[in-house]
């Protein structure tokens, strides 16, 4: 063993981990690698289908002519008639000003109408209902109690 082959078999050993580590590392900046491709094409997906949303919803409140509230990504927000519908975006007209906005579906987060919705509506309707009802029961029993 005074040869040195004790030192060249320890030595051996260790570049064989060290190919290992080395190795492993490498597999796993390819696992991870492939992991960021697949969130990004699934963003990518995602993206698309709000996109298609946007695209209907739009389609939607431009047939029906009436005004539209558009919320943009960036917060801003733009009230008017929706015109110019196209595969990639659309125009807005504002009737006060008679400016007209030309927004790509990628930068709308929502469209709404401008009026009430409908639970709105439906809530006012309870509303009304439920205070006529509770009139005509309190004049009933004004009426029967002064009998």
């Amino acid at each position: 063993m005074r040869d040195g082959s004790f030192y060249r078999m320890r030595t051996r050993g260790g570049d064989n981990m060290r190919n290992m580590i080395t190795w492993a590392i490498v597999a796993l900046l390819c696992l991870q690698s492939t992991a960021w491709a697949a969130g990004a094409q699934q963003h990518a997906q995602m993206n698309l289908v709000e996109v298609q949303k946007i695209k209907s919803d739009v389609g939607k409140r431009a047939s029906d002519g009436r005004p539209a509230k558009v919320k943009l990504k960036d917060g801003s927000e733009l009230r008017g008639t929706l015109t110019n519908v196209g595969d990639d975006g659309f125009s807005i007209l504002d009737a006060k000003s008679g400016k007209q906005t030309s927004v790509a579906y990628a930068d709308v987060k929502s469209v709404r109408g401008t009026g009430l919705s409908t639970g709105a509506k439906v809530g006012i309707g309870v509303g009304i209902g439920a205070g006529i009802t509770v009139a005509v029961l309190y004049a009933l029993y004004r009426a029967l109690s002064h009998s």
